[in-house]
């Protein structure tokens, strides 16, 4: 199996409506973004944006704009043909009720600008995954864990659709497990994806690029009433020769499952 190359394609095409160009990013795996950045300067994104599944399937995953190059006004986001979150930033922070969906329901309502909790639908993976606190605050006890918006299944489902297993893994025809940490800010911002725990043979390297790639909306953990930075901890795990309706351990929500002739 290659590895497919990680290709970048820019095109830029410039119109003179109000003084913006239209950028068409597709990377090597045909995922899509078009947005739109200031003739004057085409660094900064201004405008609407839109990110695809694929350049042959134009079916959005995420819908917003930039102001000034922060995010701004109405973001949504979709799993197929599912919207599964909802919510609206300014100036580049969540602010009011963001809304996450399951299966067409309300799961999820969030109001950040007053850090309060309005409906929540648990299901068991919610609270199968480790949190920890950073900073002075280690020892205190958690009130609130971070939540992923539109629920943990929909993150493993655009994981294991990205997640492309290296030619590398698949020669030596051995399964393992990736531990990957995230920091939720006070702001539900996901930052500074680290790998915890390696398993090598590039597997390493390809889940966190697709890490990087997901949006990361969260709602913030908190301490005492107060919105609180945490870190949180997500296995994938690569199981070899192993048939899909064989049941995994609770706490291993991304299985990346490849088969072998026998």
């Amino acid at each position: 199996m290659m590895k497919p190359k990680l290709l970048l394609i820019c095109l830029l095409l410039t119109g003179k409506i109000f003084g913006q160009t239209k950028v068409v990013v597709v990377d090597g795996f045909g995922r899509t973004e078009v947005y739109n950045v200031l003739q004057a300067d085409s660094s900064v994104r201004e405008g609407e944006y839109t990110r695809f599944i694929s350049r042959n399937n134009q079916a959005p995953l995420v819908v917003g704009r930039y102001h000034q190059n922060v995010k701004d006004s109405t973001w949504k986001y979709y799993s197929g043909a599912n919207r599964v979150a909802e919510g609206n930033y300014r100036a580049g922070l969540k602010v009011g009720v963001w809304t996450g969906y399951a299966r067409g329901a309300e799961r999820l309502k969030f109001d950040f600008t007053t850090q309060k909790l309005i409906l929540f639908t648990p299901a068991a993976v919610d609270t199968s995954l480790k949190v920890s606190l950073v900073g002075d605050n280690t020892n205190a006890a958690i009130e609130r864990r971070p939540m992923y918006l539109s629920g943990l299944y929909t993150l493993a489902n655009f994981l294991m659709r990205g997640i492309r297993p290296p030619a590398m893994l698949m020669e030596a025809r051995k399964g393992g497990e990736v531990l990957v940490s995230v920091m939720v800010d006070e702001n539900g911002k996901a930052t500074n994806y680290s790998i915890r725990k390696k398993f090598g043979f590039g597997v390493d390297e390809e889940v966190l690029r697709v890490f990087n790639l997901s949006d990361g909306e969260w709602t913030p953990g908190s301490v005492n009433g107060k919105a609180t930075a945490m870190v949180v901890e997500i296995p994938v795990v690569f199981e070899i020769n192993k048939p899909d309706d064989e049941p995994h351990k609770p706490n291993q929500i991304v299985i990346i499952r490849s088969s072998f002739g026998r």
